[in-house]
């Protein structure tokens, strides 16, 4: 599975200036895209409707199960769920928090191509 490329700059300021709308846009695919990985969460609709509405514990469950999958897929990938709770627990520390993401989804991406 290939993630799609974004610049995590770029999507942080689209979400300031959009008011948070391109935020919702960019949460539904980092979420769907994290937990499609491996294609073994089914039903992934409550962790996106999580990630939305509470995305201290939606991005933290995320970030779970991401590592997971890296783990039995056999990439390096370093678990920052309690990053990612700590920093969601602040309005603009959820768009760092999705930075992150996009970065370690970007950085998987690499791997996954070679």
């Amino acid at each position: 599975m290939n993630f799609k490329r974004r610049d995590p700059v770029k999507s942080i300021i689209f979400s300031l200036i959009s008011c948070g709308i391109y935020q919702l846009y960019w949460t539904f695919f980092i979420v769907k895209e994290s937990l499609t990985f491996t294609n073994k969460h089914g039903n992934i609709a409550f962790e996106i409707i999580i990630s939305m509405l509470l995305p201290f514990i939606g991005l933290y469950l995320v970030e779970r199960k991401f590592s997971e999958d890296c783990a039995m897929q056999g990439i390096e990938h370093t678990d920052k769920s309690v990053v990612y709770l700590i920093l969601s627990i602040f309005p603009l520390g959820v768009l760092l928090a999705l930075g992150f993401m996009q970065a370690e989804l970007n950085k998987i991406n690499e791997i996954l191509e070679i």
